[in-house]
């Protein structure tokens, strides 16, 4: 084992100890998986493996306490509150990590638990330009860089202030890698809010997992959810509703190509602006943030979500009413209700009209995955390895079947009664 693997091995072990004497785990190395937690004795199904106290956690109640206690954070904590108006837990996991390792601050409760963090990552964003490249044609190329374009701009707006508050200044690079080592271990607390759990962080991932974390008043648990053997590897599920890049994108692997196969495949594409629809600037801040468009093939099939499409699909004349007063507040109502636009696709499919409507984001939605497919074609030569390669391969498969599904869709929907007489009127109409 090599020197640092071994130092960083003794750093995990050594902030165990610092909250509990008689752990009933231990930390190994794996050839391509880093570090794995293991379970020292056989636990049986429902049993507790070990807590992490709460004064080990960090999420935002645990910062703001902290903060509480220290003044040369709270300017820090001041500083985000006053730029942002809502505060981000990573924004402040970043600021923390450079906190604890600057020589003029004191020291924190998770200083030792920082210093344990692997020195790179496996995330798309820590790849050199060569490798990212391969991306190219997956839904994962813009993602990746709109992100190091964010963390770029973000990493210039901080480093000064870091350097004047703390006398630290980070590079971009080690901005990123923070970054990374945030967002693959960030989990998710009961009200859908982030937090970082020490030790259970090291748990690796598989779908046939033996562990489940469980949030609690005063520490989170980590429990058996079927037998774990004395020396037997302590696995955790990520999620079995992710898609293989948000998997290679939070977490920088990918699972077996049989799960998308057999179980979940999915791909996220940003909705572009519509330039025939004199309304798409108005609806899209009605919207509220970037369009996404869905696309999942699951056990009960092939479909599609993207509420934001719903809304796309409606003209002019289809609205109740669609204005602006003179506050730049748009004021809107369909089918004589102001929903939110998330609650749209259900009014859609309660009115007369629905086949119409449904009709009409299909083939927005087919125009996406075509424009998706254009660019894939033209993309088509770059040589590929690894997960980038997987990737493409995925997707591709994913891209075909939903592209047939909503062809056969939208010729069952343009048969309708609904979409006829529509059709019908509209050429009488012309004439």
């Amino acid at each position: 084992m090599a020197a640092y693997e071994t130092a960083r091995l003794q750093l995990i072990e050594a902030f165990l100890r610092d909250f509990s004497k008689s752990l009933n785990v231990y930390s190994e190395f794996l050839p391509g998986k880093g570090v794995g937690l293991y379970s020292k004795n056989d636990v049986s199904t429902g049993s507790t493996i070990f807590e992490v106290p709460r004064k080990y956690i960090l999420d935002l109640q645990g910062v703001y306490k902290f903060a509480e206690a220290n003044g040369s954070f709270a300017v820090a904590l001041k500083e985000v509150s006053a730029r942002s108006g809502e505060v981000e837990l990573r924004l402040l996991f970043l600021l923390l990590y450079y906190f604890g390792a600057s020589t003029q601050t004191d020291p924190t409760q998770w200083d030792s638990y920082f210093q344990s963090l692997p020195l790179t990552t496996t995330l798309p964003t820590e790849w050199i330009e060569e490798e990212r490249n391969q991306l190219q044609g997956t839904s994962l190329w813009e993602p990746i860089n709109a992100k190091l374009q964010v963390l770029k701009e973000e990493w210039m707006e901080w480093r000064t202030l870091l350097k004047q508050w703390w006398n630290i200044e980070p590079t971009l690079q080690g901005w990123t890698h923070v970054d990374a080592l945030y967002r693959s271990r960030a989990l998710e607390e009961p009200d859908g809010s982030e937090a970082i759990v020490p030790v259970v962080d090291i748990c690796n991932h598989s779908h046939n997992s033996n562990a489940k974390w469980r949030f609690g008043e005063t520490s989170v648990e980590l429990v058996a959810t079927q037998h774990i053997s004395s020396k037997e590897e302590i696995l955790l599920c990520y999620g079995n509703t992710k898609g293989a890049a948000e998997y290679l994108f939070s977490y920088g692997f990918l699972c077996p190509e049989e799960h998308y196969e057999d179980k979940y495949s999915e791909i996220k594409l940003l909705i572009p602006r519509d330039t025939e629809d004199a309304l798409d600037v108005w609806k899209r801040r009605l919207f509220g943030r970037p369009p996404l468009l869905d696309v999942v093939r699951d056990a009960s099939g092939i479909y599609w979500y993207a509420p934001f499409l719903y809304l796309a699909s409606l003209n002019a004349e289809d609205f109740s009413s669609f204005d602006q007063d003179a506050n730049g507040n748009i004021n809107w109502t369909f089918d004589g209700k102001s929903p939110a636009p998330s609650e749209l696709p259900i009014l859609i499919r309660k009115s007369e009209n629905a086949e119409l409507y449904t009709l009409r984001a299909c083939v927005l939605v087919s125009r996406i995955l075509n424009a998706f497919a254009h660019t894939r074609s033209e993309c088509n030569k770059i040589q590929r390895t690894g997960d980038c390669l997987a990737l493409w391969e995925i997707e591709g498969v994913l891209l075909f079947e939903a592209m047939k599904y909503l062809d056969e869709t939208i010729h069952k929907l343009s048969k309708t009664e609904v979409v006829q007489k529509y059709l019908d009127n509209a050429t009488h109409k012309a004439q």
